[in-house]
């Protein structure tokens, strides 16, 4: 079978916190190569493959999440016995895409003021600020719906379970968070509509750019 049509077939297995960082395997599989046999798969593809996405505006990180996916859709193959090697397996600790050290960030009131004058999506934007005065992970800003948001005695409240860890968290909503919530869509319960992490990343470097900041901005950074 193709390459493509069996990272296809894992990501729709997936949980949908999951699923999407598979899906853009998928997406950057298809640009290198749509034709790819699964069986063709070998470590000079591998290689090639890591060199591509190293050309595209893609942080190291990014990178090798996505060959770390990559790799498992591999490992699942050989499991499957669809394949009869992974290719990953022949790989030196120097030929895997390393991660960067990044140390978190932190924006400042007058950053945060910059931030909102910049000029990316205003649901990014909005979402990015949320989170930097409640705490909240991507996925769980992503997920976040309407009727996680109470009212009780005159003060809001955000009640939710967490993706990561389960848990439900209540958390009052004052003054900063509350401007930065969107008007309400009638064609959706979610609160905030997100692109994946990745788009998101590529939005908060453009706005760091032309804010003029050296600072490395995620949503690891508004936490």
């Amino acid at each position: 079978c193709l390459l493509l049509d069996y990272v296809k077939e894992i990501a729709d297995s997936k949980k949908e916190s999951t699923s999407k960082i598979y899906m853009n395997v998928f997406v950057w599989l298809k640009r290198y190569n749509p034709q790819m046999l699964l069986t063709k798969v070998d470590k000079t593809f591998c290689l090639g493959f890591i060199a591509y996405l190293q050309k595209k505006d893609l942080s190291n990180n990014t990178i090798r999440d996505y060959i770390d996916k990559f790799k498992a859709c591999l490992n699942v193959a050989k499991r499957q016995k669809k394949i009869k090697e992974n290719p990953f397996d022949e790989f030196l600790r120097e030929e895997m895409p390393q991660r960067e050290a990044t140390e978190r960030a932190y924006l400042t009131e007058a950053e945060i003021k910059d931030f909102t004058k910049t000029s990316i999506s205003e649901d990014v934007k909005n979402a990015y600020l949320f989170s930097c005065f409640t705490g909240l992970r991507y996925s769980d800003v992503k997920t976040l719906e309407w009727r996680d948001i109470v009212k009780e005695n005159g003060t809001m409240f955000l009640s939710k379970r967490m993706i990561k860890t389960k848990q439900i968290i209540n958390i009052p909503l004052k003054g900063d968070a509350i401007k930065f919530l969107p008007i309400q869509r009638k064609e959706t319960n979610k609160v905030f509509e997100l692109p994946s992490i990745s788009t998101i990343d590529r939005q908060l470097k453009k706005s760091a750019k032309q804010m003029g900041i050296n600072k490395h901005l995620s949503f690891h950074t508004a936490r």
